[in-house]
């Protein structure tokens, strides 16, 4: 994989200085080398589904699956299998949540098989929560992150997930009878913030508490680290699988 980063020319068709677009596409290939890293099979693809063997073509901005059938250029993915398990790696893909809305993910990881089906369907768009969701912010080091840029992601993941805003769950009991109360499972490597940006501790122990990760005033190690983690996020998921 590192030598295909180094061999593909990737291709981002509003690629400049301060779009995000950058930090997208090294966000996407750092998580499918993490994947690699593990031991698993990481292919890149054309939007056909077939072994990529030109350029790399990022979204270049929110979209749906591309149709298989369209003509060329169409953006590009990477197809990762772990344990028999099989995932795709996207930017800036959208999602439907519960209220019915789109949202767009920079980057995500999606089961495979779900890909396949939203192919087919009118809209070639995915329903619910990404396997894998990362929000980024590429802003002027030094800079300071709005703290509602939290609140706000925090927002769609609940629109994904409407369970995910319950941190505890009462599983018996009624007025005045003892009643015992579960933790809710959340996924704490489900979904990130990576920013060049300072984020305010305020605003980084409200992340926690809702199982956020937050990586701020991203650098290159910084990057490795987070997307280190998320490629053993994924490799543990294919592990046990659905």
């Amino acid at each position: 994989m590192t030598e295909a980063a180094n061999a593909l020319a990737v291709i981002a068709p509003d690629l400049k200085t301060g779009s995000g677009k950058a930090l997208e596409g090294a966000v996407l290939f750092h998580v499918a080398l993490a994947c690699e890293n593990g031991f698993n099979t990481v292919v890149a693809r054309d939007h056909r589904g077939r072994r990529l063997r030109g350029r790399f073509i990022l979204r270049g901005g929110p979209g749906h699956l591309s149709d298989p059938r369209a003509a060329s250029p169409a953006p590009s993915y990477f197809a990762v299998t772990i344990s028999g398990s099989e995932f795709e790696l996207h930017n800036s893909l959208e999602f439907t949540g519960s209220s019915g809305e789109d949202h767009e993910v920079d980057v995500s990881a999606v089961w495979a098989d779900d890909a396949r089906d939203a192919r087919e369907s009118a809209r070639r768009i995915l329903r619910g929560p990404p396997v894998l969701g990362v929000e980024l912010k590429e802003l002027k080091a030094g800079s300071d992150l709005d703290k509602n840029v939290v609140r706000a992601f925090f927002g769609v993941i609940v629109d994904f997930i409407p369970a995910w805003s319950i941190r505890w769950m009462a599983l018996g009991g009624s007025a005045g009878f003892h009643r015992e109360f579960s933790q809710t499972l959340r996924p704490s490597q489900q979904f990130w913030i990576l920013t060049t940006a300072r984020l305010s501790d305020p605003s980084q122990r409200f992340a926690r508490a809702q199982d956020i990760n937050v990586q701020d005033e991203l650098d290159l190690n910084r990057l490795r680290d987070a997307t280190s983690k998320m490629g053993g996020y994924l490799h543990a998921l294919g592990t046990f699988g659905r």
